[in-house]
């Protein structure tokens, strides 16, 4: 419910720091701390406060045609992106 509302038109659904670290696990937010040269809970309080908006830019008026998607994000399009996230969270 919390994505879908990331997506569509209205408002974005606030995430917990605590949602976030139960969703990508604790190994994973402590090897972005490491990367970032953060604390754990810096990175999953800064994921909780910019994911929301950054799905909701990437998808206008809850369109996930890449066509827009690609507008949204410099010409990128879902794939590049999520292979983007996954190699920055590796």
């Amino acid at each position: 419910k919390q994505i879908s509302s990331w997506i569509q038109p209205g408002k974005n659904q606030p995430i917990t720091a605590a949602q976030i670290k139960k969703a990508l696990g604790s190994p994973l937010i402590s090897e972005l701390a490491g990367k970032t040269g953060t604390k754990p809970a810096t990175v999953a309080s800064g994921l909780a406060k910019s994911l929301p908006m950054i799905i909701d830019a990437l998808t206008p008026d809850g369109d996930t045609d890449d066509a827009h998607v690609k507008k949204a994000s410099g010409d990128l399009d879902l794939g590049e992106i999520g292979s983007l996230l996954g190699s920055f969270l590796r």
